[in-house]
């Protein structure tokens, strides 16, 4: 890897955890490293997104999931910061409503800046860990969610 990548590496992998998001350069990073990019929108006062950060978020095979097919962007709407998206800075509320997010959870699965799964409310592990595991592979091509859950357990 060059140094180039490396520097973009580590200023988006900031960007990630800090206040600020810039998405467009995410979904650069993301082709360029063959992964696809989730997204979990919630809100501090909101019940069911605690239950998915706390049951289904924090599991480290979930995670672990989650970190071999996407880049992971946690976004709580409520905070400070900003995303660049389309080349514009937007509030993470702007951001959520340019994909039309008015229910909390929701988690978008976006492959080359373009959504391929939208998952509104709680999820529990194994149902959460199945669409990851279905997206991630790029399934959605060849077939729907439950023939993927199907052909999953023909094979365990």
């Amino acid at each position: 890897m060059n140094i180039k990548k490396i520097f973009l590496l580590l200023i988006l992998s900031l960007n990630i955890y800090a206040k600020d998001i810039n998405f467009d350069e995410l979904v650069k990073l993301s082709n360029e490293q063959n992964k696809q990019i989730m997204v979990f929108f919630h809100m501090e006062h909101c019940p069911w997104c605690h239950k998915m950060i706390d049951v289904s978020l924090s599991d480290k095979n979930v995670m672990n999931t989650i970190n071999k097919y996407f880049n992971y962007i946690d976004l709580d709407v409520e905070t400070s910061g900003d995303v660049m998206y389309n080349n514009e800075l937007i509030s993470k509320h702007e951001f959520a409503r340019e994909f039309n997010i008015y229910f909390y959870p929701t988690t978008l699965m976006f492959d080359d800046g373009e959504i391929v799964q939208n998952i509104k409310g709680y999820r529990n592990k194994q149902k959460f860990t199945n669409i990851i595991r279905y997206v991630g592979s790029k399934s959605y091509n060849d077939m729907n969610l439950k023939e993927f859950i199907v052909d999953l357990e023909f094979q365990e």
